[in-house]
């Protein structure tokens, strides 16, 4: 496994496969979860990475998968997300909603987030604006602001505040970052200035 890091960080995925799947041989239980993280986040490999997460799930059917490799998301959180990126919005609506209201659960990062953009994508703004919220509570980061001033546009009310708000948020790094990739629903300066 330890092998296969420095060519996933470089770019050579074919290397990277081919170590991380007999790491994944030898230990299952220690390395799928990185393993299907991966294919998310780095080749977007959406099937794959939920294919590895259930797999864990197998061998951990009640329990903790575990974390993201960023740190960012709980790997039930991270299956969600490759469903919602399947355009299956209300399967990924159900798992964030089941993980959340677990006790034992951590909320993430960008969990709160997550569930809010899923609900705006199927046109429940009641519910995308509550998740709006509590991640306001947590953290309001310039594309949480984004979409909470998208639902007050749909709704006829007055945004320009709000879109104020989360450009000066962007422009002050307030914003979601990874230092290799691009987080799923991440949202750019012009698209809040478009707004």
């Amino acid at each position: 496994m330890e092998k296969a890091v420095p060519y996933l960080k470089r770019g050579d995925f074919i290397t990277w496969k081919i170590l991380i799947d007999k790491a994944v041989q030898l230990e299952p239980s220690k390395h799928l979860g990185y393993r299907g993280w991966c294919k998310y986040q780095f080749l977007r490999d959406y099937k794959g990475a939920i294919a590895d997460i259930e797999a864990l799930e197998k061998i951990y059917p009640t329990g903790y998968l575990g974390y993201s490799a960023n740190g960012d998301y709980e790997l039930h959180i991270a299956k969600a997300i490759c469903y919602s990126a399947l355009g299956q919005k209300e399967k990924a609506i159900s798992i964030i909603e089941n993980q959340l209201a677990k006790k034992d659960h951590n909320i993430g990062f960008y969990d709160y987030y997550q569930l809010g953009v899923t609900y705006f994508e199927v046109g429940k703004y009641d519910k995308a604006l509550e998740n709006f919220e509590k991640q306001s509570k947590q953290d309001d980061f310039a594309e949480n602001i984004y979409f909470k001033s998208k639902v007050a546009k749909i709704r006829n009310k007055d945004y320009l505040d709000l879109k104020k708000m989360a450009l000066k948020r962007y422009d002050e790094g307030k914003t979601m970052n990874d230092g290799y990739t691009h987080h799923f629903n991440k949202v750019y300066r012009s698209q809040i200035a478009a707004l």
